[in-house]
C-alpha cells in the first residue's frame, strides 16, 4: 500500500490507540474519481494466440470490487486441463495509476503489474515484481465496437528488445455452452471438485452467514449477513473469496485472493474490501495452520509510532462450515492486546 494511504490508517490507529487501544484498517472516504477501466466490465470469449502457433478459446469475466475502484478478472483457456487465472487491479492512487496482481497456471505466487491508466484509450501494464528474471508487460487496446485486443510481451534482455508470448482476440459477450446441461456440469465441478485432504479447496461453493465487525473493544458489535462465492483455479489452485456484507445500512464488499504452490499450502494473499481498505490493495504474507486452513498476517506503518499488524485467519471447520476472522494487532510496545476486528461464520448454501 502507498504512504499516501498509510496516512489514513496511521491517523486512525493513533486517535483509538490513544482511547482503548485498538482499530480498524482505514477507510477510504473521498469522493469516487472517474473509473476509466469501466468499459473492460463484463463477459468476453474469443481466441487466445500464443507464440508457438497454437490458437485455443478463451473465457473472461471482469467485475467491479468494490463500490467500482477494482476490477476482479477470472478468465479460462479452453485446453486439457483448463488454464484458469485471477486478476486484481486496483488504483494505486488519484493520479491515474494502478496496480494489478495475478496469478496463472505457471507460478503459484502473484505477479505485479502497474499502468498510468488514462480517462480513455490503450493501457500498458508493466512488471514490477521484486526478484523477477525477465520484463514483461501487457497492452490492452482500446475497445471498439465491442473488440478488444490484449498482447503479453516478454523481454529477455532487460526490455531492449520485446517479442510477443500470446495475444487475445475477445469479443463482448459470454460463450455459448454445447448445453444448458453441460453448462450446469461445469459450474457444479469448479465448486466442488476437491480432494478430501485439501481443506481450502473443499471451501469452493456458495456460503452465507453472519459477519461481526468491532471497530473498537468497547464498541458495540455491527453485525449483519454475509455472502460468499469461493473458487479454485484448476491448476494454480489459488482460492478467490468474493463476498458482501453491511455496516448499518451502508453495503459493502470485499475480495481475498489466496496463491498456493503446488502443495496447496497457502504462498501470499491480495485483499481489497470497500470498508477496510478502500481502494487499496493489501498484500499478506501467508502461514498453513494446524487445522488446514491458513494465517494471512501483514503490517501497516502509524507514524509516529511503531507499525501496527492485521491478520486474517481462515478456518475450515467441516465440508459445510468454516469462519474468517480478522485482528487487528497493535505494537508491542503499546502494551495493548490484540483486538478481535471482524468475526465471519459461515455455512454452505450450494
Amino acid at each position: 500500500m502507498k504512504p499516501r494511504r498509510m496516512a489514513s490508517l496511521a491517523a486512525l490507529a493513533l486517535a483509538v490507540a490513544t482511547l482503548v487501544g485498538c482499530s480498524a484498517p482505514p477507510r477510504e472516504n473521498a469522493a469516487a474519481p472517474a473509473r476509466p477501466l469501466d468499459e473492460w466490465l463484463g463477459a468476453w470469449h474469443g481466441v487466445r494466440r500464443a507464440d508457438d502457433g497454437s490458437a485455443e478459446p478463451i473465457s473472461i469475466l471482469v467485475e467491479a470490487v468494490p463500490g467500482g475502484e477494482g476490477q476482479f478478472e477470472r478468465l479460462e483457456v479452453d485446453v486439457d486441463p483448463p488454464y484458469v487465472g485471477f486478476v486484481l487491479r486496483s488504483r494505486l492512487d488519484d493520479g491515474g495509476r494502478w496496480v494489478m496482481l495475478y496469478g496463472n497456471a505457471s507460478r503459484p505466487a502473484f505477479a505485479r503489474l502497474e499502468a498510468d491508466v488514462p480517462a480513455d484509450g490503450a493501457v500498458t501494464w508493466t512488471s514490477a515484481t521484486p526478484g523477477r528474471g525477465r520484463e514483461s508487460r501487457l497492452v490492452c487496446s482500446t475497445i471498439e465496437a465491442d473488440r478488444w485486443t490484449r498482447t503479453q510481451q516478454v523481454s529477455d534482455d532487460g526490455g531492449a528488445t520485446w517479442r510477443v508470448h500470446f495475444t487475445d482476440e475477445l469479443v463482448r459477450g459470454p460463450r455459448a455452452p454445447t448445453s444448458d446441461a453441460q453448462a450446469a456440469d461445469a459450474v457444479s465441478d469448479a465448486r466442488t471438485a476437491a480432494p478430501a485432504s485439501d481443506p481450502l479447496a473443499s471451501l469452493a461453493g456458495h456460503w452465507t452467514g453472519r459477519n461481526a465487525l468491532w471497530l473498537m473493544p468497547t464498541s458495540p458489535v455491527s453485525a449483519s449477513s454475509i455472502t460468499v462465492d469461493v473458487s479454485v483455479a484448476e491448476r494454480t489452485h489459488a482460492l478467490a473469496i468474493a463476498y458482501t456484507w453491511a455496516d448499518g445500512d451502508t453495503p459493502h464488499d470485499g475480495l481475498l485472493l489466496v496463491a498456493r504452490d503446488a502443495s496447496g499450502a497457502a504462498t501470499g494473499a491480495a485483499w481489497v474490501d470497500s470498508f477496510h481498505t478502500g481502494r487499496g490493495i493489501m498484500t499478506l504474507d501467508a502461514a498453513s495452520a494446524p487445522d488446514g486452513g491458513v494465517l494471512l498476517a501483514t503490517t501497516y506503518p502509524a507514524p509516529p509510532g511503531p507499525d501496527w499488524g492485521w491478520e486474517i485467519a481462515i478456518v475450515p471447520e467441516s465440508r459445510d462450515a468454516w469462519s474468517m476472522v480478522m485482528h487487528n494487532i497493535p505494537p508491542e510496545t503499546s502494551g495493548h492486546p490484540t483486538c478481535l476486528a471482524v468475526e465471519a461464520h459461515l455455512v454452505r448454501t450450494e
